[in-house]
């Protein structure tokens, strides 16, 4: 894409060891003087890109069988990685868009007809026997969970349309935000943050909105469409009793071999 940025399995096995890597050393060598209690690991949707589109099934590395088979023990392997530092891992877990076998994205069992959501369970039964590391897999589109007295959504964030006009993607993210916390207060279940994937585009605390960035960084959607460039990187963010949220960073996962912009 314009020379930046270039994704296949070998360079995603590198991104994905290198996110694991940079989270662990961001908290235990750049940050000083926390106790972490545990960490929330988020698992929000399009963790394949599926084939719902022709033109994926023409350009992805095999099928989506065969990578779910793939994936399972690398990033089973990061996660025992990420217990192993932090004694304690919770995996808060949200379909997408991109895993789902429908042409248009279902209401009904949503969450369940989706390769996303097969991922995981392959996964949590992997990982059954470490009771160090502790899942919730989403029955419906979003899921909610507390870490101390913060309250946090996480959704995938393909409900929301728009996002081209002056206002980029925060017009409909903010409308996005604003009808759940409505629904959420309804329902007697507020909170305080939400979180979404889906956008490629970083986002850390933006009035009550945390944004995951993308693994596989810019492609060929993002430069047909005009969006903006973003080099691969996840969001990591702090947060403390009684404060909240308080430090928020990017994690970079590029290779030491690749260009960053």
């Amino acid at each position: 894409m314009g020379g930046v940025n270039e994704f296949d399995r070998k360079i995603a096995e590198a991104r994905a060891a290198n996110f694991f890597d940079n989270v662990v050393r961001l908290a235990e060598h750049y940050v000083s003087g926390i106790k972490y209690e545990g960490l929330y690991l988020l698992l929000g949707g399009d963790i394949f890109s599926g084939n719902i589109h022709e033109e994926l099934k023409m350009t992805n590395e095999c099928t989506i069988i065969e990578s779910l088979l793939y994936w399972v023990e690398p990033i089973a392997s990061g996660i025992r990685y990420l217990a192993d530092r932090f004694h304690a891992v919770h995996i808060p877990c949200v379909v997408g868009n991109h895993g789902r076998l429908s042409y248009k994205p279902p209401a009904k069992n949503r969450a369940q007809d989706n390769f996303d959501y097969l991922f995981y369970n392959m996964l949590a039964m992997t990982l059954k026997d470490d009771d160090r590391i502790t899942w919730d897999i989403s029955q419906a589109a979003d899921c909610r969970f507390t870490v101390h007295d913060t309250s946090f959504l996480l959704t995938h964030g393909d409900q929301f349309r728009g996002g081209t006009g002056i206002a980029g993607l925060l017009s409909p993210l903010l409308l996005g935000d604003h009808r759940k916390r409505k629904r959420q207060n309804a329902l007697h279940q507020p909170y305080d943050w939400m979180v979404y994937g889906h956008w490629h585009s970083l986002v850390l605390g933006v009035r009550g909105l945390l944004g995951n960035g993308s693994l596989k960084g810019y492609d060929e959607y993002a430069m047909v469409s005009n969006f903006d460039y973003e080099p691969p990187q996840q969001a990591l963010w702090l947060v403390q009793p009684r404060r909240g949220v308080t430090m928020r960073w990017p994690v970079h996962v590029l290779g030491d071999n690749e260009k960053y912009l």
